[in-house]
């Protein structure tokens, strides 16, 4: 402890300089002839010192400013992740496979329809296709489980011409269907009606190309919905529905 030389107070001489309390000392220009130039330097030293610390910002908020930095920078690749993911999202379409003489090119998704396009590799002209999917699927018994859904594939092939058929993804079609070899087919409010079908070369039993396919394409240019009706072998009558819009097909 000490006693100012001014004042005359007691303070502690760590707050004190050259016996000078800093109440005592607050003016530089006091005391010209009993504070010395070095006391004026240290206390000038003093003041630049506590000057810097009130400038400078505290440990918490170095602390805040590096957490509100961090979270930042993790919202935005958050968001940049999300945009990234809705941009890239696309709804996958099982198109007609390729044949062995075929190469499959371009695939573009119009609303319901999908469009593909491929190279006849025996030729070396282009091949085209048509796709739509069923709206509903059917459940058929076991082994079939999981739910069977339906397209509708129109085909114009180099060598093969122009063609109309329908696929399922399981089960098997009953060539039996009705009379002989037929299906029923219904667009839009229109009576439902016979379309004969036959079997592809391969015997595959999914698939039946139907053959009056000018007249089929023709009304589903036309149309906004089909129903089209087979018989599964061991599982009875099934109907699967269409939304068929907006087809184009040259």
């Amino acid at each position: 402890m000490g006693m100012c030389k001014k004042c005359g107070e007691v303070f502690n001489t760590n707050d004190m300089i050259d016996g000078y309390c800093k109440n005592c000392t607050s003016d530089l220009n006091f005391g010209k002839d009993d504070i010395s130039l070095e006391y004026k330097s240290k206390l000038m030293e003093t003041y630049a010192k506590e000057k810097a610390e009130q400038n400078q910002p505290s440990t918490i908020d170095k602390d805040k400013l590096f957490a509100i930095i961090i979270m930042t920078i993790l919202i935005i690749s958050i968001l940049a992740t999300l945009r990234s993911c809705s941009s890239s999202t696309s709804e996958e379409i099982a198109l007609p496979e390729a044949t062995g003489t075929e190469v499959k090119e371009e695939i573009k998704k119009i609303e319901n329809w999908a469009y593909s396009s491929g190279v006849d590799k025996m030729s070396e002209k282009e091949s085209k296709y048509a796709q739509t999917t069923s709206t509903n699927v059917e459940y058929l018994n076991f082994p079939y489980d999981g739910g069977t859904s339906m397209d509708i594939i129109i085909r114009n092939h180099p060598r093969m011409g122009t063609d109309a058929y329908i696929t399922v993804n399981k089960g098997q079609l009953n060539k039996s269907s009705y009379d002989g070899n037929s299906i029923m087919i219904k667009f839009d409010g229109e009576k439902a009606k016979q379309y004969s079908v036959n079997e592809p070369s391969d015997n595959s039993s999914d698939t039946f190309f139907i053959n009056n396919h000018k007249s089929f394409i023709s009304k589903l240019k036309k149309s906004n919905s089909v129903i089209v009706e087979v018989e599964f072998y061991n599982d009875g009558i099934r109907q699967f529905e269409f939304n068929t819009t907006n087809f184009v097909w040259k």
